[in-house]
């Protein structure tokens, strides 16, 4: 492709004949495609299509997916409708509370996202498992800890973070803009995506020379108590509210069960 002329073109990817996810498809435009310089970039073939986080600025090139009846291979005309319309000003609130522990400036977070994607168009994205149940169990771990007799030994903040699904946008602003000094947090609990976990249990950057000890210690107590079938520690990726404190060098995992039943 590097060898063809493809400037002021239309590209169109069939993502099935693939073995890409939409993610590196996206990452294959912004910085695969060398000099050229398409129109429009189409990725078709998916049965739904959904926005997803992470990305560190949008594409160099306009970029669509589509549903429904793929392209032909020979086609001489094509004509898009688009309609969009931007919300500058929409007002989203993080949820904190906190529980005083015995060490009171030294803090472990417990966090998860409360919004979910909903509805694009007219495709129904339902929110149970991202992430209705990530909330639960924070809030679980809440009841239990406020509870006088099971006060913890760090203070614990727990966080329900706002617009994960448009760019993890709460916990950024948290990051920017903290409640209390990022230096007196021990430990970020992510809790994103966690299912019944029959196939195990992935803590996300895990292996992360902050966090290896932890994942350590955390799987020594689940080979004792047997709590999931393994523990598996995995690098880190900017897919959930975690993100934005690896990147600020707070120690902080992200839970996420393994298992397919939610599908």
């Amino acid at each position: 492709m590097k060898g063809t002329n493809l400037n002021d073109i239309v590209l169109v990817f069939n993502v099935n004949r693939f073995n890409m996810s939409a993610r590196d498809m996206f990452s294959f435009v912004d910085t695969g495609l060398g000099n050229i310089k398409p129109k429009l970039i189409i990725f078709q073939g998916y049965e739904k299509v959904s926005y997803y986080i992470g990305r560190d600025a949008i594409s160099k090139f306009p970029v669509l997916l589509l549903v429904g009846e793929p392209i032909g291979q020979n086609i001489s005309y094509l004509k898009l409708h688009i309609k969009s319309h931007l919300k500058t000003n929409h007002t989203i609130n993080n949820v904190i509370g906190t529980i005083e522990g015995r060490q009171k400036d030294k803090y472990l977070l417990i966090t998860s996202h409360h919004d979910a994607l909903g509805m694009f168009g007219n495709i129904h994205f339902p929110g149970a498992q991202d992430n209705a149940i990530g909330v639960a169990a924070m809030l679980d771990l809440a009841t239990h800890y406020a509870k006088p007799e099971n006060r913890p030994p760090y203070s614990i903040m727990f966080i329900a973070f706002a617009g994960e699904e448009i760019g993890t946008l709460g916990s950024k602003h948290f990051v920017n803009n903290p409640a209390i000094p990022l230096n007196n947090i021990h430990l970020v609990l992510n809790l994103d995506l966690v299912g019944s976990g029959s196939v195990g249990l992935q803590m996300m950057n895990g292996t992360a020379k902050n966090t290896e000890k932890i994942f350590a210690a955390f799987n020594k107590i689940n080979k004792d108590e047997f709590y999931f079938h393994k523990l598996q520690a995995t690098d880190h990726r900017c897919i959930s509210d975690h993100c934005p404190f690896v990147e600020a060098n707070v120690p902080a995992l992200f839970l996420m069960t393994m298992g397919l039943e939610h599908q």
